[in-house]
């Protein structure tokens, strides 16, 4: 088994206390300060949301155990409640859905979710239009039965469509709509209002400048990751100016009966979302089998809450994986101090033990696997944010391992479990087979067969001044990928990867590597802006505590056989020009 070895940090599993606590519990009122969304604690914050499809075509989807599962399951922090006014919905039958909603509502009250009623304009795209003249009456009943809740936020109008060009109503059209709807909500609610934005809810720009003058409105954004990586610009030129939230979006094409996912550009979307705490919800939870839902055909009818397709999959590993990232935050990290010969003799808890101090710590006692283990000391620093812990007890990756203390006449148990999260070298044991590293430097006749394109016509490679010339054709915008075979690579001793290189243009290039049965690294989102130059520049991603792959499955990447990289590289734009590597290396020092 492998053993801690010396000064290794060592990540260990979530107190389980944290996700007895429901997400309203955990987070508390949000409200809108600059451009962010904040917690009750006063914390940017962002919520990450699964929305139904039309309650009158997937109703058996919706009860309190698929909303039990959403938040247990699936750990999602909101529902968002599509109310399709017309399609055969809302207008159909105005107190059947009434009471239908207002029981999703108590369910996800009880359930410490957050909601989002959702007005949901599509067809006809006008939300003046007369066929939405009861949104005045629904709001104002919605705030005032659930408005002094904080589980609701209150969507007042889907996607205004089309683009005006084409007759949709422009930004002072929505707003007009908006204004007097938001004034009948704030009698009873201050909670935060989302107001859909021109085409499609794709042209938050025309906000700017303009914005409704309310607390705690945001505006709506949408795309789908495989038709619309060239809208990024649209949100990320708004998102420090407004305070923006996704209310729709989806890894498949905006077009449904394509039936594609694009899980790289998904990605790349949802790593951009958590940096810049943007919340969103995914269009849709529903069983309609394609990629518009997360569920497999028939699944709400058998209860099968996580019998997922191809983008279910996807997004539940991303969910439970960021739950388990965010709860990071309050993770106890230790480290340990080995002997020669492993045997530990120094446990190191870096955690702020409820500001527990020297004085009024009591009764400290530590067991390994259900069996109390001799402590010979132990001290606390002067932030309380630091236990060292003297022992005398070899651990060993995944022992359990529980400490307790006593505050007073409070006493607390709080048990871990060691994980192998920081790929840790291997005491005492011959490390498994495999290249310790690889150079290429393209002077004599490099492979030039061990590069492909990941999609056909980007890319063509050549040798020029003994470097790779990869020279782009990309019309489109977003991420180009081609990728590099390595012989079988162990990047245990050395994690990295290292380029020289130069380019026509600056971009974004993203990394991932993969190992031989093809586990890549995307559970993290290594980028690195490369600028463009006449000049060689040397660039080192260093994959430390990273070789773990989040989709389509969480898995760890095997670090001793690495057979392949990826590269994505961005610039923003289309692409016709030129980038230059004259040195790649792979599981080695520079």
């Amino acid at each position: 088994m492998k053993q801690i070895s010396l000064l290794s940090l060592i990540l260990v599993c979530i107190n389980l206390s944290l996700f007895s606590q429901t997400p309203v519990e955990r987070i508390g009122q949000v409200y809108i300060k600059g451009t962010k969304m904040y917690n009750a604690k006063g914390e940017p914050t962002q919520l990450k949301g699964l929305a139904s499809h039309g309650l009158q075509w997937y109703d058996n989807c919706y009860t309190k155990e698929s909303l039990k599962a959403i938040r247990d399951d699936w750990k999602a922090d909101m529902f968002r409640i599509t109310v399709y006014v017309n399609e055969d919905g809302y207008n159909t039958d105005t107190a059947k859905y009434i009471k239908r909603i207002d029981q999703i509502i108590s369910w996800c009250e009880e359930l410490g979710l957050y909601y989002m009623v959702d007005w949901h304009v599509l067809s006809p795209g006008d939300p003046l239009d007369k066929t939405y003249s009861r949104s005045m009456a629904f709001f104002s009943y919605m705030a005032k039965k659930h408005g002094k809740s904080p589980n609701i936020i209150f969507e007042l109008c889907n996607e205004p469509n089309p683009n005006v060009e084409k007759g949709g109503p422009d930004w002072n059209r929505i707003k007009s709509y908006a204004e007097p709807v938001i004034a009948e909500i704030r009698k009873y609610s201050k909670n935060i209002c989302v107001v859909g934005t021109p085409q499609w809810s794709q042209m938050p720009s025309d906000v700017v400048g303009h914005e409704i003058k309310a607390e705690n409105v945001m505006y709506s954004f949408h795309f789908y990751a495989a038709s619309h990586s060239n809208l990024k610009i649209n949100l990320t030129s708004v998102y420090n100016k407004i305070p923006m939230f996704i209310t729709e979006w989806g890894i498949g094409s905006a077009q449904e009966l394509e039936n594609v996912v694009d899980t790289v550009e998904a990605y790349d979307w949802l790593s951009m979302f958590k940096r810049n705490k943007v919340t969103w919800s995914y269009w849709s939870y529903s069983d309609k089998g394609n990629t518009a839902s997360l569920l497999e055909a028939n699944a709400c009818a058998e209860k099968a809450w996580t019998k997922t397709n191809a983008a279910g999959a996807f997004m539940r590993n991303y969910l439970v994986g960021e739950a388990k990232m965010d709860a990071e935050k309050t993770f106890n990290i230790f480290k340990s101090e080995t002997d020669k010969d492993g045997k530990m003799i120094k446990l190191t808890f870096a955690t702020k033990l409820k500001s527990v101090s020297a004085d009024n710590l009591q009764k400290f006692s530590v067991t390994i696997n259900g069996k109390p283990v001799a402590v010979s000391s132990f001290t606390i620093s002067s932030d309380s944010a630091t236990l060292n812990v003297n022992i005398a007890q070899t651990i060993l990756i995944g022992d359990k391992v529980s400490f307790s203390y006593q505050k007073g006449s409070i006493k607390s148990v709080e048990n871990y479990s060691l994980m192998d999260y920081k790929n840790l070298p291997i005491l005492n044991t011959v490390p498994p087979p495999g290249l310790f590293g690889v150079e290429e430097t393209f002077d004599n006749n490099p492979l030039l067969n061990n590069w492909y394109n990941t999609e056909t016509k980007l890319f063509t490679y050549t040798v020029a001044d003994k470097a790779l010339k990869i020279s782009a054709n990309y019309t489109e915008t977003g991420w180009l990928p081609f990728s590099y075979h390595v012989p079988n690579v162990s990047m245990l001793h050395t994690p990295t990867v290292t380029l020289r290189m130069k380019s026509d243009v600056d971009f974004l290039l993203r990394i991932d590597v993969a190992d031989e049965t093809d586990k890549r690294t995307n559970m993290n989102d290594l980028t690195i802006p490369i600028k463009a130059s006449d000049k060689y520049e040397t660039y080192t991603f260093d994959f430390t505590g990273k070789f773990f792959q989040m989709y389509p499955n969480f898995q760890k990447v095997d670090q001793s056989k690495i057979k392949i990289i990826y590269f994505y590289a961005n610039p923003g734009k289309s692409f016709s020009g030129n980038i230059y590597i004259d040195d790649l290396i792979v599981g080695k020092k520079l």
